[in-house]
């Protein structure tokens, strides 16, 4: 499933971490979409600590607010 940032920013309870590789999966996945790890962190401010710091990231190689408010995230 894919998702795009600001829906993850707006419902972040509705998501979880890799233990592995700090991937955003969806609550409902048994594994992680990138790693295929199954150990998970479900942690809010954490979740939104790692998407402020992707925020910056694409701020940082000059995307506008509202072009990374629509990248898409593969959850």
């Amino acid at each position: 499933m894919h998702q795009i940032l600001t829906n993850i920013l707006g419902k972040p309870n509705d998501y979880k971490q890799c233990k592995k590789c700090n991937a955003i999966n969806w609550y409902e996945n048994i594994e992680c979409v990138e790693c295929e790890n199954k150990k998970f962190i479900k942690n809010e401010k954490k979740l939104i600590k790692y998407i402020q710091a992707d925020y910056n990231y694409y701020l940082s190689e000059g995307y506008t607010e509202n072009d990374i408010d629509l990248i898409e995230f593969d959850v």
